[in-house]
């Protein structure tokens, strides 16, 4: 499926309506800290929520059009990454970079292996820091190099334990995405997608099973309801976060999601449930020689 609109509009307009949100937000504080007005109070908590409905309407767009993601990132690197250093988008797109990256296949050993050496790496920088935790005052690069050598060369001089800290979740930060782009590009993302299928159904099930006790305990009490009505309520809220995980899963891999569309058109017999689900999951691709030429007349 082509998109009529080039990602990079979206992308723009994207940017300008969080950053016109963002001015509003300030100027609001701004009031409030002058009269304290509830009212603005209030005003000031409706702007927060459509921030971050606009910033998780930007994801699922970055998601839905990863193939448009990595022909800008293979002809157009430096616009991404202008994208990437924006005030209102930025943090968005650079925790979702790995998504676009141009990886090879990786196979399965070859993926275990390296999944393997960052799990070593991060169970190191998890003992980095809880000495540091324990840790009172400054600290030598060298005496953390020594006892912690996962982190030579990245720290130097003498550093405050909170600056060690910082550097180490950096790390530690780096490490999770690299694993999930040896994950995504290999055949394991399979068995990554499946598990949570699996958790999907235990969750449908507990859904289930909280609904009917809601329903039972509707005229027992306001506080058995209350309680019934949480349960049911952080039921569907985890079901749905688990969902969005195996619809972001079958979108960060849109070979894997055309197989499972093709399947689905001549196989028989029982239907897969990553099938199923694949159904109701539009792949946005490109045709670049077209999507090339668009592009260029809009940046010139």
């Amino acid at each position: 499926m082509e998109r009529e609109k080039l990602l990079v509009d979206y992308l723009e307009e994207a940017a300008a309506e969080l950053a016109g949100k963002k001015e509003k937000l300030r100027e609001l504080n701004r009031q409030y800290h002058e009269i304290y007005d509830k009212q603005i109070k209030e005003e000031m908590e409706l702007v927060r929520i459509e921030i971050n409905k606009k910033r998780a309407e930007v994801i699922e767009t970055v998601y839905e059009n990863l193939d448009e993601m990595k022909h800008l990132k293979k002809y157009f690197p430096d616009l991404v990454k202008v994208f990437e250093e924006d005030g209102s988008i930025g943090d968005i797109l650079s925790k979702k970079s790995f998504l676009y990256e141009n990886s090879k296949p990786i196979n399965e050993g070859e993926a275990v292996k390296k999944l393997k050496e960052i799990k070593k790496k991060k169970a190191k920088l998890r003992d980095a820091k809880k000495f540091l935790h324990d840790w009172t005052g400054t600290i030598s690069a060298k005496k953390l190099e020594a006892t912690y050598p996962v982190l030579k060369g990245k720290v130097k001089g003498t550093l405050e334990k909170n600056d060690a800290i910082t550097i180490i979740d950096r790390m530690r930060a780096e490490l999770k995405r690299k694993g999930w782009m040896i994950l995504i590009n290999s055949p394991l993302i399979l068995g990554i997608i499946q598990n949570y299928i699996a958790k999907q159904r235990m969750l449908e099930l507990a859904e289930l099973q909280a609904s009917k006790a809601y329903e039972q305990s509707k005229g027992r009490g306001t506080t058995a309801e209350y309680d019934a009505k949480k349960q049911l309520d952080d039921a569907k809220k985890e079901k749905k976060h688990v969902e969005k995980i195996i619809r972001h899963l079958l979108l960060a891999n849109p070979e894997l999601l055309s197989s499972l569309k093709t399947a689905r058109g001549w196989k028989r017999g029982a239907k897969d449930p990553m099938e199923i689900i694949a159904e109701n999951i539009p792949i946005n691709r490109v045709k670049e020689k077209a999507w090339l030429e668009k592009m260029k007349k809009r940046l010139s």
